[in-house]
């Protein structure tokens, strides 16, 4: 499943959420127990980057934020590993 925002920032453009599945009805979870899935980060420059493995609650806690750039760069970049995605 797929949640995307649109974002009001200096910095970001949209953010996607896309939840890992095996299947279409098995969660994946990271050694926590963690919901996990693919945090996609589309920046105003035109750059897309797709962070893997984000946890579920760090995902609803960006949504719930005031500051989605500050967010990001405290609890996003340089912590889960990412591809730039081309399109």
């Amino acid at each position: 499943m797929k949640r995307v925002i649109q974002i009001q920032s200096s910095f970001l453009r949209s953010a996607s959420w896309i939840q890992n599945q095996e299947t279409e009805s098995v969660d994946e979870y990271d050694s926590k127990g963690n919901i996990i899935g693919w945090l996609e980060i589309k920046l105003k420059s035109g750059k897309n980057y797709a962070y893997q493995n984000v946890p579920h609650f760090l995902w609803q806690g960006f949504v719930d934020c005031n500051s989605k750039g500050n967010f990001f760069g405290i609890h996003i970049r340089g912590s889960f590993p990412f591809i730039e995605v081309i399109a």
